[in-house]
């Protein structure tokens, strides 16, 4: 039997193995909570972890068919990732961690296929999948980049804004005597 549909077989035990393990990266009642409240909008982030998580399963699956590079480089994995990474954009995380959970799909697999990788025939095979596995988290690393810059220019806006309206409070509006910017010192002779 093929890897591919090994794959398959196993994909709702794979999927089930990746969720809990991408939870367990939060705190634990953090973690407890998103696992068991199975309302979309009680729980938003749980109920985008569960299904973006399972899309991307789906999108690795069909990667490792013959036109494998095409599915992972296409955009039926592109909005899942986006909406995982963009949660996790957010939260007090450093990029590593951001992104672990697209390599923690490896130890899934591993995990969910021990027994058949034990006898080292699907070597190659394997090693394709984590290969676009490898790819699926680069793309993740793009994805957490835009998002996170997207944010700091959401907070410089912001900012600016609540600046702006305390100046206009105050009465030094733009046209306000004091406010040009000071002037910068010339290099050059």
């Amino acid at each position: 039997m093929a890897l591919r549909d090994l794959l398959l077989e196993r994909r709702a035990a794979i999927g089930r193995r990746w969720l809990a393990q991408t939870l367990a990266t939060y705190p634990p009642q953090a973690a407890a909570f998103l696992a068991r409240e199975e309302d979309r909008f009680a729980n938003p982030v749980g109920h985008v972890l569960a299904t973006g998580l399972n899309a991307l399963l789906d999108a690795l699956i069909e990667a490792t068919g013959p036109d494998g590079d095409a599915a992972i480089g296409s955009e039926r994995f592109q909005p899942a990732l986006d909406e995982i990474v963009k949660i996790r954009a957010v939260q007090a995380l450093s990029p590593g961690q951001a992104v672990a959970f697209l390599f923690l799909l490896k130890d899934a697999v591993r995990a969910e296929l021990e027994d058949e990788l034990d006898q080292g025939r699907r070597t190659d095979e394997l090693l394709a999948v984590f290969a676009a596995i490898d790819r699926l988290a680069l793309h993740g690393v793009d994805v957490l980049c835009r998002w996170r810059e997207r944010a700091h220019d959401i907070r410089v806006r912001e900012v600016k804004r609540r600046v702006s309206g305390l100046l206009r409070r105050v009465g030094w509006g733009a046209d306000a005597p004091g406010l040009d910017p000071p002037a910068q010192p010339s290099c050059l002779p």
